[in-house]
C-alpha cells in the first residue's frame, strides 16, 4: 500500500533547513522573484501573526515552514541555481538575472 497523503513530503529531504524558508520566501518575495498562490480566503490574508499562516498561500492551516508545495519551489530554483545556499556563510542569494517573476502550476 502507499504511503498516507502528505507523508512522502513529510519525509522529502530538501537542501535548506525549514527555519531557512521563511527567510527564503522574503528573499523571493522582496526581488519579485515569486508569483504567490491564488487567494482562496480573503477573509484570513491579514492573519500573518496566526502560527498556522502560510505566506505563501496567503492563509491560515499550515505554518510557512512546513508548506510543502512552496518548499517543492524553493528546492526546484535552488537545482536550477536561481537561488544558491551558500553553506560556509548560512546565507542564501538569488540570481537575479531572470527577467519575470517564477510561476509554478
Amino acid at each position: 500500500m502507499g504511503m498516507p497523503p502528505g507523508q512522502a513530503h513529510a519525509n522529502k529531504l530538501y537542501s535548506f533547513k525549514d527555519e531557512h524558508v521563511i527567510s527564503l520566501f522574503k528573499l523571493l518575495q522582496k526581488s519579485n522573484k515569486l508569483k504567490l498562490s491564488e487567494i482562496r480566503h480573503p477573509e484570513e490574508v491579514e492573519k500573518t501573526d496566526d502560527p498556522s499562516y502560510c505566506l505563501y498561500h496567503r492563509m491560515l492551516g499550515h505554518p510557512t515552514k512546513n508548506c510543502y508545495i512552496f518548499k517543492v519551489i524553493l528546492q526546484a530554483l535552488i537545482d536550477v541555481e536561481v537561488l544558491k545556499l551558500r553553506p560556509e556563510k548560512k546565507k542564501v542569494t538569488a540570481n537575479m538575472t531572470a527577467t519575470s517573476p517564477i510561476q509554478f502550476g
